[in-house]
C-alpha cells in the first residue's frame, strides 16, 4: 500500500503492522468499488451527452450483485443482515 505525504512516519501509532495487515486485507473492496464508480460516471457522461433519462431496472430483473429482483427489493421481500443495536435507535 501506498501512503500519500508520509503518513505512516508521521503517525506510526495508528499506521501499525497490524492495521496495514487489515488495510491489504479490505484493499480489493476498494478495486471493486472504484470499477463501480468509473462504470457510474461513464453512465451518467453518456446519458448527458445523449440527452437520456435515467433507466431503471426491469422489475424481474436482478440487481447486480445479488440474487434479489428488483421489484422483491421494492416490496421488501429480502432478508438482510441484522441491523447492529448500535444503529438501530436511527
Amino acid at each position: 500500500m501506498i501512503f500519500n505525504n508520509d503518513l505512516q512516519k508521521i503517525y506510526p501509532d495508528i499506521y501499525t503492522t497490524e492495521a496495514l495487515a487489515y488495510l491489504s486485507v479490505l484493499s480489493h473492496f476498494n478495486r471493486e468499488i472504484k470499477d463501480l464508480l468509473t462504470k457510474r460516471m461513464k453512465r451518467r457522461t453518456d446519458r448527458q451527452i445523449n440527452n437520456e433519462r435515467i433507466n431503471f431496472l426491469d422489475s424481474s430483473a436482478f440487481i447486480p450483485g445479488t440474487n434479489i429482483n428488483r421489484q422483491d427489493a421494492r416490496d421488501g421481500k429480502f432478508e438482510g443482515a441484522v441491523i447492529p443495536a448500535d444503529l438501530q435507535r436511527q
